[in-house]
């Protein structure tokens, strides 16, 4: 249930005919992130994907995936950018550098109407993210393109959509974004955070998949689920199974707390390499963990099961307060504060995503008047969300502001609020 900050990344682009075509990329801070031209072929840029760890392997992704579908002859682009999205934060600033990029991919390439709506360039833009090794859903690239400003967003997948969710009214409650001062770069660390938990819930779903098979003789086998290893994730076998999220979190509790590859092989049926090779294999022909890695399972699980169900509890509250005046919503208010703060604690201890200096935010935000904060992103740092009531915003300001001086940090770069905002957009010159 995201909502799209208001903050944006942007490109400019130029495009020139050209036998031998380039693609030039250049950022408004050019120390910060340096400028980068490569020939606009398949080759330079897989080469540029190998090789490449900067900023640049966003566009470049996104143009070696468009490139499959070029429709018509091949032009040199020239694209200067510049964002507010702060960076490493797990505010989606990739994800909005991904889309916007792949929207100018798909643009000057002339990518055919299929491939061309919105919904198309989100679950393409979760593609070509995998092509640089980030083995993700698909939640902030269908915010970043399906959002509507002033509203939540329901996001649903197979296939992806948004349901716009009105959210409490301003005269209630505003959202505030906090800065944890710790950076968030998930491409770092993937084997170890973000890609691990990729693997465990992956797996977890194996085995998950493999008890309900044994109870119920469903007409599959849990080999036939590694044909299509992407699918092993818990919407997927709940909706292959029919299993209810209340059944799927029965299922999760009796997962062993943690278990190597050969424990999870020998409990399935499966030899553990070629679970490894299928389950664990990522697009770049790499791996999401090591081979011999102690995977967490029941608390990964218990932690996305838990979270569908708090999902759901929350949208209830929100189309309960929707037809409410703002001094009437306030009950619904401090329920989803409190949604909010028991999935923080999730993550924290389930998913074991968060960190100190996430942790000491939230409970500042919390003490400082929010009705409930925690962190955002894929965690390990970042930034974390907070709802606060209207009549709790001075008092908010004054002790957040504290707080940030206390800890040596520019308060006005550190949170601000934000309204619900649209989803990408093309600007043309001759629309301006």
């Amino acid at each position: 249930l995201p909502m799209a900050l208001s903050r944006d990344f942007a490109w400019g682009v130029h495009t020139s005919p050209s036998p031998t075509p380039t693609l030039s990329m250049c950022h408004v801070d050019p120390e910060t992130f340096p400028a980068v031209t490569i020939p606009l072929t398949p080759e330079a840029l897989q080469a540029h994907l190998s090789t490449c760890k900067g900023w640049t392997i966003y566009p470049v992704a996104c143009f070696a995936l468009a490139l499959k579908d070029a429709n018509g002859p091949v032009p040199s682009v020239v694209m200067v950018g510049s964002g507010t999205v702060p960076m490493a934060s797990g505010l989606s600033s990739s994800s909005a550098l991904t889309c916007a990029s792949l929207i100018v991919a798909s643009t000057v390439l002339s990518l055919p109407e299929p491939l061309y709506t919105r919904a198309a360039i989100a679950s393409r833009a979760s593609e070509a993210e995998r092509l640089i090794g980030m083995e993700g859903g698909g939640m902030d690239q269908a915010i970043s393109m399906l959002a509507q400003r002033g509203y939540a967003s329901h996001v649903e997948f197979n296939p992806v959509r948004a349901t716009p969710i009105p959210f409490f009214k301003e005269e209630c409650a505003r959202v505030c974004v906090l800065n944890s001062g710790t950076v968030a770069d998930k491409k770092t660390t993937l084997d170890q955070n973000y890609n691990r938990r990729v693997a465990e819930c992956r797996l977890g779903c194996l085995m998950i998949s493999h008890a309900h098979i044994q109870k119920t003789g469903a007409d599959c086998t849990v080999r036939d689920l590694l044909k299509s290893p992407k699918d092993v994730i818990p919407a997927t076998i709940c909706k292959r199974f029919n299993i209810s999220t209340g059944k799927a979190l029965d299922y999760a509790d009796n997962l062993p707390v943690e278990a190597t590859l050969e424990e999870i092989g020998q409990t399935v049926g499966i030899d553990a390499e070629d679970i490894y090779r299928s389950l664990l294999a990522t697009s770049t022909g790499g791996y999401l963990s090591p081979k011999d890695a102690v995977f967490k399972l029941k608390p990964r699980l218990t932690h996305v099961f838990s979270e569908v169900m708090r999902v759901r509890a929350v949208l209830m509250m929100l189309r309960a307060a929707e037809p409410l005046e703002a001094d009437e919503q306030g009950p619904y208010l401090n329920r989803v504060g409190e949604m909010l703060l028991e999935g923080n604690i999730s993550l924290g201890m389930d998913y074991e995503c968060s960190c100190e200096e996430l942790d000491m935010t939230v409970n500042t935000a919390v003490l400082s008047g929010a009705r409930g904060a925690r962190l955002t992103g894929a965690g390990f740092g970042g930034w974390c969300v907070a709802i606060v009531g209207v009549d709790k915003i001075p008092t908010f300001l004054e002790k957040m502001t504290e707080y940030y001086k206390s800890r040596n940090m520019d308060p006005v770069s550190s949170f601000f609020f934000t309204d619900a905002g649209a989803g990408a957009a093309i600007i043309r010159p001759d629309s301006m």
